[in-house]
């Protein structure tokens, strides 16, 4: 059984990410500490899940979701026919990936990290990025401000 877009609409970003470990074959004790829910609320998130896509288990629920995320990252990833990509446009697409992703702030709270020595100099980049954004735009909203005072 297949769910539809619908379906998986209708679940929310927690019930998501359960099912997600589920389907790494974790178990609701397993997948309690990393959520940071106790196993009950685990428990109940799937059920919800399952009635919610109309699924017999836990792990059908769970495959449902896997299948229709894999389904959506073929269609997404299907290449324009209608014009040849040649290497500027796949350079810009990457430098624009780049860009967006140094754009986002990274993640805030939770537990202990574990990132690599390169992963922590990548989120600091994002941070000072982020920040200069920031003070970029207040510093053009300030000195607009003055010029129609003025």
């Amino acid at each position: 059984m297949e769910a539809t877009p619908e379906q998986i609409a209708g679940l929310s970003d927690q019930q998501k990410a359960i099912l997600r470990l589920v389907q790494q074959g974790l178990r609701s004790k397993e997948i309690a500490p990393i959520v940071q829910l106790a196993p009950a609320s685990v428990d109940t998130y799937v059920r919800q899940a399952m009635g919610h896509l109309g699924a017999a288990d836990r792990r059908s629920a769970a495959r449902m979701l896997a299948d229709f995320e894999q389904s959506e990252r073929f269609v997404s990833q299907s290449p324009d026919l209608s014009e040849p990509v040649g290497d500027r446009k796949k350079v810009a697409r990457r430098l624009g990936r780049f860009i967006l992703s140094m754009a986002t702030p990274p993640p805030i709270g939770g537990s202990e990290n574990d990132l690599t020595v390169a992963g922590r100099i990548r989120e600091m980049l994002r941070v000072t990025c982020l920040l200069v954004t920031v003070v970029s735009a207040l510093t053009l909203v300030f000195v607009g401000a003055m010029r129609a005072l003025h």
